[in-house]
């Protein structure tokens, strides 16, 4: 989690065109499609330690909207403690620069970093999560049956071990739903790029949602072992809780959300934001 490319690549250009709010006692912003469109499901993201306010991962919510018809919320379950913008020249600085600068760099990366590190420990975050993921589906149980649609979670990094964490529904008790049933999980589709701190194979195999996976073929957290070892944890996985693993050839870690738009990485970005999408149409449509 506290590897260098966590907390290193670029901004983008773009402004967001949902907005912000208050739900369930979170900070979120929200975006949700078009006026008479349908919502075909809530999707809702956790993002990288740069948090529910940055840019990138706001763009990234709208295009799913766009493309999927999906009511998308980013929620902020850091409890205010996101990496500070700042910490992504300052970690591109202290990997590319000149050897003699990387202590006056190592220094504030440290500074940036720590607050974050302390705050959003897997334990420590993940109850933030379960309460708001309660208050999700317990909202929209409470509709009327044509208004009620399935839920999706993309977890980006540090949001991939949450995803885990949530599928697991040993970790993360179910809502009964109106007819006294109770769902699998607290979601029901999940998908992750460039997870981070994932236990392989175990907390793989004890997910119980289909899931989506993008990994980079350079990211750090997947060498040649760890990934055959991922591949064969959801490849083990069939039914109702299908999963599928996609490798991006020079794809680094970060690669779905802090690519450069300049290079060749932005082309596997977007294919991997299409891979989210597709992917949570196909499981929604069987739900």
């Amino acid at each position: 989690m506290s590897c260098p490319e966590c907390f290193s690549g670029h901004v983008h250009n773009g402004e967001p065109k949902g907005g912000e709010t208050k739900i369930y006692g979170f900070d979120a912003y929200i975006v949700e499609p078009e006026a008479g469109k349908p919502v075909r499901g809530t999707i809702v993201l956790i993002p990288d330690a740069l948090g529910w306010d940055f840019v990138n991962i706001r763009i990234l919510a709208d295009h799913f909207c766009d493309k999927g018809s999906f009511r998308c919320i980013l929620p902020d379950l850091m409890d205010g403690r996101t990496a500070p913008k700042w910490i992504l020249k300052t970690f591109n600085s202290l990997m590319k620069g000149p050897w003699y600068a990387k202590p006056y760099h190592a220094f504030f990366a440290l500074i940036g970093v720590t607050p974050f590190l302390l705050k959003n420990t897997p334990g420590k975050a993940f109850p933030r999560a379960v309460s708001f993921f309660t208050a999700l589906r317990r909202d929209i149980l409470s509709r009327p049956e044509a208004e009620q649609h399935p839920i999706g979670c993309a977890g980006y990094c540090w949001g991939g071990k949450l995803l885990a964490m949530l599928s697991d529904p040993s970790k993360a008790p179910p809502v009964p739903d109106n007819s006294g049933k109770e769902r699998a999980c607290l979601l029901d589709v999940g998908y992750s790029a460039h997870p981070s701190m994932l236990k392989i194979p175990g907390e793989v195999e004890a997910m119980q949602v289909p899931a989506s996976w993008a990994i980079g073929s350079e990211d750090a957290g997947f060498p040649e072992k760890t990934l055959k070892l991922f591949k064969e944890a959801v490849a083990g996985k069939q039914g109702d809780v299908e999963g599928e693993v996609k490798v991006y050839p020079g794809g680094g870690h970060g690669f779905a959300v802090r690519a450069e738009e300049a290079e060749a990485a932005m082309k596997a970005a977007d294919q991997a934001e299409d891979q989210a999408v597709d992917w949570f149409l196909k499981c929604f449509s069987r739900l």
